[in-house]
């Protein structure tokens, strides 16, 4: 039974080879072919790939070498501006400084000057304070002596009193007695 499987199954084959072999042939002839292709065009692209990353790697380092110089130079032309603007900073510095020194040493000319006439008017006031006193003081004798020429009556004495306190805080005795009439 065995033999007879074995035989439909080599008639069978015989007849699907005569049926579709053509096809068949020409169908794996055409996989072959496409495999061969695809062999070939993986090949090419794993070329170009790897054309493609060695070209990627040197304009990377190239890139690099490029940029490192930019940062060196940029390094240096910082160096050279810190250094400029050091100066720069060191003139305004000194500057500054020479126009702080004249500036209190005109202060001190003005406070000296301040100080010495605040000193005079001080001196001015004093004296103005003396003569003042001398002449409240001269007033006062020449009250007391005439009070002892005269002997005043009590009303007499309060109003000179009076009018002696008013002289004193600036008041114009007269005017008052002129409002007081009103």
């Amino acid at each position: 039974m065995a033999n007879k499987n074995e035989e439909k199954a080599d008639n069978i084959d015989q007849i699907r080879e005569l049926i579709f072999g053509s096809q068949s042939r020409e169908f794996k002839t055409e996989i072959n072919q496409i495999q061969e292709m695809l062999e070939k065009t993986t090949q090419q692209m794993q070329e170009q790939i790897h054309t493609l990353r060695e070209n990627l790697q040197q304009e990377f380092r190239s890139s690099s070498e490029i940029l490192d110089q930019k940062i060196k130079n940029v390094s240096i032309a910082s160096q050279e501006s810190n250094s400029d603007i050091k100066e720069q900073m060191l003139k305004e510095e000194k500057r500054v400084n020479r126009t702080i020194e004249s500036s209190q040493e005109e202060i001190e000319k003005q406070l000296s000057i301040i100080r010495q006439e605040q000193q005079k008017n001080k001196n001015t006031l004093q004296d103005e304070i003396k003569r003042t006193q001398n002449l409240i003081q001269d007033m006062i004798n020449s009250e007391v002596s005439n009070l002892e020429d005269k002997k005043m009556s009590k009303d007499d004495m309060s109003e000179l009193l009076l009018e002696f306190a008013m002289r004193v805080k600036g008041i114009d005795p007269l005017q008052e007695q002129e409002q007081e009439a009103k």
